[in-house]
């Protein structure tokens, strides 16, 4: 959505260049004092005519507050927010109530990121079509007997869901996993054909819930 914004904005000539910095904690915040605020500065030149994509953003701070690191890090960015306000748009991302929590921490960010989207979590339907373009895309075939196996645990993990589920990852998790359970059971198999190494089975379908 970072980048379709991007696109979109530089369209309207709100902004010169039509670049997607994407970052996070891990990419930003140093392991040592001193280096956190040019690191931080350094990101954000990246950004400048375009937009600064902050994922998992509430990773930066702790909800103790005590974090130096990640509270260089936003006073660095949140300088650069005013003195470069027209030079690049920042989008903060993350689980909805951790990212509230941090909000709340920190007046400085509650009073400069005033306006939020929520994107719902995919339905069970919606994560066995991504589950099956994933396949196609990869020259994997997904039989009817198969798409009931993924379609059941999907709803399940939908159910059983955290604050911190990704049903979009989970899918992809899922695919992955089942590429390798596919290898695994194929591996004595001969002689193989194009069906054997391409049919994805029900039994290499496999979804982690929380039970």
């Amino acid at each position: 959505m970072a980048r379709i914004l991007a696109d979109i904005l530089c369209g309207l000539n709100i902004i010169d260049g039509g670049q997607t910095i994407e970052t996070d904690r891990s990419d930003r915040v140093a392991p040592y004092a001193g280096q956190i605020g040019p690191q931080t500065n350094e990101c954000i030149d990246e950004a400048i005519d375009g937009i600064l994509f902050i994922d998992k953003a509430h990773s930066m701070i702790a909800e103790s507050g005590d974090d130096a690191y990640g509270l260089d890090a936003i006073q660095t960015l949140l300088k650069r927010m005013g003195d470069d306000r027209d030079r690049f748009v920042v989008i903060l991302a993350g689980y909805p109530e951790l990212m509230e929590r941090m909000l709340k921490l920190n007046p400085g960010l509650s009073s400069r990121f005033q306006r939020t989207f929520h994107f719902p979590d995919y339905a069970a339907k919606k994560m066995l079509k991504i589950f099956y373009l994933m396949c196609t895309k990869n020259h994997h075939r997904i039989p009817e007997r198969t798409q009931r196996k993924p379609f059941g645990d999907f709803k399940k993990s939908i159910q059983e869901k955290d604050e911190h589920f990704g049903n979009g990852r989970l899918v992809r998790n899922v695919f992955q996993d089942s590429i390798r359970r596919m290898a695994s059971r194929i591996v004595d198999v001969a002689p193989l054909t194009s069906d054997i190494l391409t049919t994805i089975e029900p039994e290499d379908i496999h979804v982690k819930t929380s039970s």
